[in-house]
């Protein structure tokens, strides 16, 4: 997609349209269907909607989505407790001085860079060179910002800024005001056109406008409610639309070998029962609040983005050492053990079959497929042919 630069943003396609649709609605709402008969409870609901759509819009837009702006020390521990357990994976036991570097050293590393047909051991902290800072676990760089983002959902055109950790619940009820938005325009439109009778005192001009309107707005409707499906999905198993993109290949990886991987798709962060099954209203509340928060619903519906919510910097440096802040604060990250163990059961069910391809094709292999004991040390015991 093509965008031209305004400052920081880089406009597209999208936001030009976005804005097109907004003001085009309400200046046909009021210049030419309800004017100059505009009054009563539908005067007010219909500005109420348009100002409430458009303070979500530009709090999406504008706020900061979750960057981190510093290199974070801690790391380097982090690197030197690497070093050992590559040195001695059976026996090397990593310490940790605060909760937080538990949570993030345990939970950095998916089953795809532990488990390979080479058996060797890929583990890396992932660093940007572009933005000079290690990344976090959930943690993406925008390409079209040219910036990494905590909890990266996408780069959203409409919204000329990334979707991230800060702004994820504004994006969803922003889809859903749009939509009500569009649909009561529709509504006003519709009554004042063909139920009142007033069409045959319109000018050609106005015609035409009304006409646009009356179709421009339930097809838009439309594109946002199949935005509201595939990111209802998503949401409801905790996973952003790039990680559904990485653990996608996973799942054509299971689907080409004819592997058994359960009836929907999900991510290693994905919450679910004893049963396998996805806890949907958890799923959901992490992905609204970022984690244990613990904040009502109502909340999510407030036009205003969290600023920094996660406290990260403090965190990162040691600054916060209370074990319940820390894990309210960065829950998000946490592995979920059944999601866990069934991706590792199908990561290695795959670079097993892989393995026997080889075997049956004449490779002589120094070593056989194994799920490593940093990976065992967190499911438990696995039923393994």
């Amino acid at each position: 997609m093509a965008y031209f630069s305004l400052g920081s943003k880089k406009l597209g396609v999208e936001f030009a349209f976005a804005m097109f649709s907004y003001f085009y609605s309400i200046s046909v709402q009021y210049w030419v269907i309800q004017h100059p008969d505009i009054g009563g409870y539908e005067k007010y609901l219909f500005w109420f909607v348009c100002l409430y759509e458009f303070v979500i819009y530009f709090n999406v837009a504008l706020c900061d989505p979750g960057r981190l702006d510093e290199k974070q020390k801690l790391f380097q521990k982090y690197e030197e407790l690497l070093r050992k357990s590559k040195e001695d994976p059976e026996n090397f036991i990593p310490t940790f001085e605060t909760n937080a570097d538990e949570i993030i050293y345990q939970n950095y590393f998916l089953p795809c860079d532990l488990i390979n047909s080479q058996n060797s051991d890929e583990r890396k902290f992932k660093f940007c060179n572009k933005c000079n800072v290690f990344k976090l676990p959930r943690m993406h760089h925008c390409s079209i910002c040219n910036r990494c983002c905590v909890k990266y959902d996408h780069h959203c055109g409409l919204a000329i800024n990334c979707i991230g950790v800060n702004n994820y619940h504004l994006f969803i009820v922003f889809l859903h005001a749009s939509i009500t938005f569009l649909l009561f325009s529709f509504a006003i439109a519709l009554k004042y056109t063909v139920y009142d009778y007033r069409w045959e005192v319109f000018s050609t001009t106005d015609k035409v406008l009304a006409v646009i309107l009356l179709i421009h707005n339930p097809l838009t409707a439309y594109y946002n409610y199949a935005l509201i499906t595939m990111y209802t999905k998503t949401c409801r198993r905790n996973m952003h639309a790039v990680e559904e993109s990485i653990i996608g290949s996973t799942y054509d990886k299971g689907k080409f070998h004819k592997l058994q991987y359960g009836k929907n798709k999900k991510f290693y962060f994905s919450r679910t029962n004893e049963k396998g099954e996805d806890i949907i209203w958890e799923n959901i509340k992490e992905m609204m609040t970022s984690g244990g928060r613990g904040d009502p619903v109502l909340r999510w519906f407030i036009p205003i983005p969290y600023k920094n919510r996660q406290d990260y910097s403090d965190i990162l440096s040691g600054q916060v050492n209370d074990p319940n802040q820390i894990k309210k604060a960065i829950i998000y990250m946490k592995f979920d053990k059944n999601s866990l163990r069934d991706l590792t059961m199908l990561e290695y069910n795959i670079e097993k079959k892989v393995e026997q391809d080889l075997l049956n094709s004449g490779f002589r292999l120094k070593r056989r497929i194994e799920i490593p004991k940093c990976l065992r040390d967190q499911i438990g015991d696995l039923k393994i042919d």
